[in-house]
């Protein structure tokens, strides 16, 4: 049965349940914390008829207690109305996200997109920030966009605009529309969903009714037409880019590329012949061997792609050790020009010029950062002939390096040309040693001109 009973602050009549006997209630009028006492007890005896009386004995007394009950609903402060009104049952920041998380998941609304990783990182730094669907639509779009646009700027740089030489005008462009265009898609889905499920405001939730935000139509119109600026800029400098791109291309087209010219060099004192492109130059060098200077005379030339091309050669005095063993002399120009070249050992094999013996060996950059490198080491009689070709993303079978090892021939006196023949590649050539003593290494000293056969 109802209990019948008047506040004794602002005399307002209350129909409380009976189940209510003995508790404390708050009075929906002036929030006053009234004890609801046993029906028919003497304390409530005691009240009901005094308020009659006060209320027959004073009406004006009970309107203006009224009005003023009124007025302090209106005027009470944040802090008060947190505490009482906007913190339902006592629940903080915490607790109303993981109430939040449980009915979205009941209304079949995934996890993340009510509580994205970017929310629970700033929850997780202690920034008490409302959930995505208690936010305004400006303020989502700009949570939303601005981390994702930087990201997807960051990811095309790397993998397109860097290779492309993308202008910095045009990245900026393009990153500020994808990140508004997104921004604002989040900020609208946000805005529709919140509206669709009733959500209260956030300072209320769970209860409450749900507040339309005054962005709600005019946020996405505002960004479709900063989207329509930012994509008409875009497009101005793409075609600016593109012209001076075309440009650039018909004059490589039109510009014609320079020719190789491959001639025969013959040097009667060194004793060979081989082809070469353009004009090579002589190097007059030295090499200390064994504490004797050995003159080491070196023949260079560059093509027009970067490569270069190298043959040197010098005598070894006689009864030099290196030429007792030949194998153990190539392992020790390999390992030599490994250490100092930075390059790693790709394959090598043994090679024979008619009587003579030599070898190949490969040496590739493990990084692509050096150029690839090709060396031939012969030895005919007392003399070593050492072939370099040594360009960008060299090969065995590139044309310019097979034309310029192939053409290499000793001029032996009574003795017509041989061609080289390459034999099995050398397996497993073991650790690089430290060489057993210093190999040719001397500084450059002039320069000579040379005369070319004609041919």
């Amino acid at each position: 049965m109802p209990i019948a009973l008047s506040c004794p602050s602002c005399h307002a009549d209350l129909k409380l349940r009976d189940d209510l006997v003995g508790r404390k209630v708050k009075c929906p009028k002036c929030r006053e914390i009234i004890k609801v006492p046993d029906a028919g007890s003497k304390e409530q005896e005691e009240v009901r008829p005094a308020v009659k009386r006060k209320r027959r004995e004073d009406p004006e007394e009970e309107k203006r207690a009224r009005r003023e009950s009124r007025r302090s609903d209106d005027d009470e402060d944040d802090g008060a109305q947190e505490d009482e009104e906007n913190r339902p049952n006592g629940l903080d920041h915490e607790a109303k996200v993981a109430r939040l998380l449980k009915d979205m998941k009941r209304r079949g609304v995934a996890v993340g997109s009510a509580a994205p990783p970017l929310f629970r990182m700033l929850w997780a730094m202690g920034i008490s920030l409302p959930p995505p669907f208690f936010l305004g639509f400006l303020t989502n779009m700009l949570l939303m966009g601005i981390p994702m646009g930087i990201g997807w700027s960051g990811a095309m740089w790397l993998l397109q605009w860097k290779g492309i030489k993308m202008p910095a005008g045009l990245a900026v462009a393009g990153t500020a529309a994808f990140a508004l265009l997104f921004g604002a898609s989040m900020g609208f889905y946000y805005q529709w969903k919140a509206r669709s499920l009733k959500l209260p405001p956030w300072n209320t939730y769970p209860r409450g009714k749900h507040k339309r935000d005054p962005w709600w139509m005019v946020g996405p119109i505002v960004a479709s037409l900063g989207i329509v600026a930012i994509g008409a800029y875009a497009a101005s400098e793409a075609q600016k880019w593109s012209r001076s791109i075309g440009g650039l291309a018909v004059q490589d087209q039109v510009r014609p590329k320079a020719v190789d010219i491959w001639r025969p060099l013959t040097a009667p004192e060194g004793g060979f012949e081989i082809l070469m492109p353009g004009v090579p130059k002589r190097w007059d060098h030295t090499a200390n061997l064994m504490g004797k200077s050995v003159p080491r005379p070196e023949y260079k030339s560059t093509t027009n792609e970067g490569g270069e091309f190298t043959i040197s050669y010098f005598d070894y005095p006689e009864n030099t050790p290196e030429m007792r063993e030949p194998e153990f002399l190539f392992d020790q120009l390999r390992n030599d020009t490994l250490r100092h070249s930075g390059l790693k050992l790709a394959s090598e094999c043994k090679l024979t010029l008619g009587n003579h013996v030599g070898r190949e060996i490969f040496m590739d950059s493990p990084n692509d950062a050096l150029p690839s490198r090709i060396d031939r080491h012969y030895l005919v009689g007392q003399r070593r002939y050492t072939l370099t070709a040594d360009g960008p993303f060299f090969h065995l079978d590139t044309p310019d390096v097979r034309k310029f090892f192939d053409s290499f021939r000793p001029t032996e006196p009574g003795k017509a040309p041989q061609s080289t023949v390459r034999g099995p590649a050398i397996q497993n050539p073991g650790p690089v040693p430290a060489p057993a003593r210093p190999l040719a290494d001397a500084p450059r000293s002039k320069e000579v001109n040379i005369v070319l056969s004609n041919g």
